[in-house]
């Protein structure tokens, strides 16, 4: 039975003061050391299987030295490669069934299976916005398309109030302010128009039931206004922007052409999978001992 290296709680040894070996696997180290007996859940695993078999002894040893070298970079595709050219009967771990080894060996029913994640960072959460973007943070609760909106309301608004003045029955002096602002023109009742709806304060004086009936609708517009207004600002100031990550599948970050740390055997099958992939090999040195670093 071949072993690919002392993992725990897999199948490991133990040195002579009893703690769990995680050395190397080089030449003249308790890896290869027969005498030493494996231990661990696959270990007792192929025993327990060998009980109720027909497999006779049952014995445990380290890879060749030609597998090491063939396949330097996993220790497990080369005890796979070992039960492949017939040096070992069968070889036990949690072995990755890739298509290297499928053509080497046999892999039995999968024990369970293991899902590959693609880790992203996540965007700060800070607020990093300049004054003038800040400043302008007012204008988030309506669309660009709504201001606009208000904006022809407000045109609409001021070109009806200055027909209803200048409809209205004339008198011999213009005594009021409404009649000296009907006299202005178009931007002194736009003016007039926008203070009532920033305000709140829709004008209240009529001089006809037509110019009644355009205050109360106007009245009604700025309220309505106002209220949705003041409700999406709420919801803009006190609710939480929630962070959108920036890649949200493997395809994305191809796409990017980021840089995608992953596990040297599994390169193959990814780079199969994924043919414009910028990847950057782990080797088994650098998963064990929890290798990180930025790219």
């Amino acid at each position: 039975v071949g072993v690919p290296f002392s993992v725990y709680p897999q199948h490991y040894k133990r040195d002579s003061a009893g703690k769990v070996y995680s050395g190397g696997n080089e030449p003249g180290s308790i890896y290869f050391d027969d005498s030493v007996p494996w231990e661990g859940y696959f270990v007792d695993y192929i025993r327990a299987l060998g009980d109720i078999a027909p497999w006779g002894n049952l014995s445990f040893h380290a890879t060749s030295e030609g597998a090491r070298i063939e396949f330097n970079e996993s220790r497990w595709d080369a005890a796979v490669q070992d039960v492949g050219s017939g040096i070992n009967d069968v070889a036990v771990s949690d072995f990755w069934v890739k298509q290297n080894t499928a053509n080497l060996a046999i892999f039995s029913y999968q024990i369970y299976e293991e899902s590959v994640y693609l880790f992203v960072p996540r965007p700060s959460l800070e607020d990093d916005a300049g004054f003038i973007e800040s400043a302008l943070g007012i204008f988030k609760p309506f669309h660009i398309s709504l201001w606009l909106a208000l904006l022809a309301v407000v045109v609409g608004m001021a070109w009806l109030n200055m027909l209803l003045f200048y409809l209205a029955p004339a008198e011999e002096e213009a005594t009021t302010e409404e009649q000296k602002a009907a006299r202005v023109g178009l931007l002194e009742h736009m003016r007039r128009s926008s203070m009532q709806l920033l305000t709140g304060g829709p004008d209240v004086d009529s001089d006809t039931p037509a110019q009644s009936l355009a205050n109360v609708g106007w009245a009604i517009f700025v309220l309505i206004t106002l209220t949705a207004y003041t409700a999406n600002l709420a919801a803009f100031l006190v609710v939480p922007s929630e962070p959108s990550l920036t890649i949200a599948s493997m395809s994305a970050a191809v796409e990017l052409q980021v840089t995608i740390c992953t596990y040297a055997p599994l390169n193959e099958t990814t780079f199969q999978r994924f043919p414009n992939a910028k990847l950057h090999l782990l080797t088994e040195e650098e998963v064990a001992y929890n290798y990180s670093a930025s790219y």
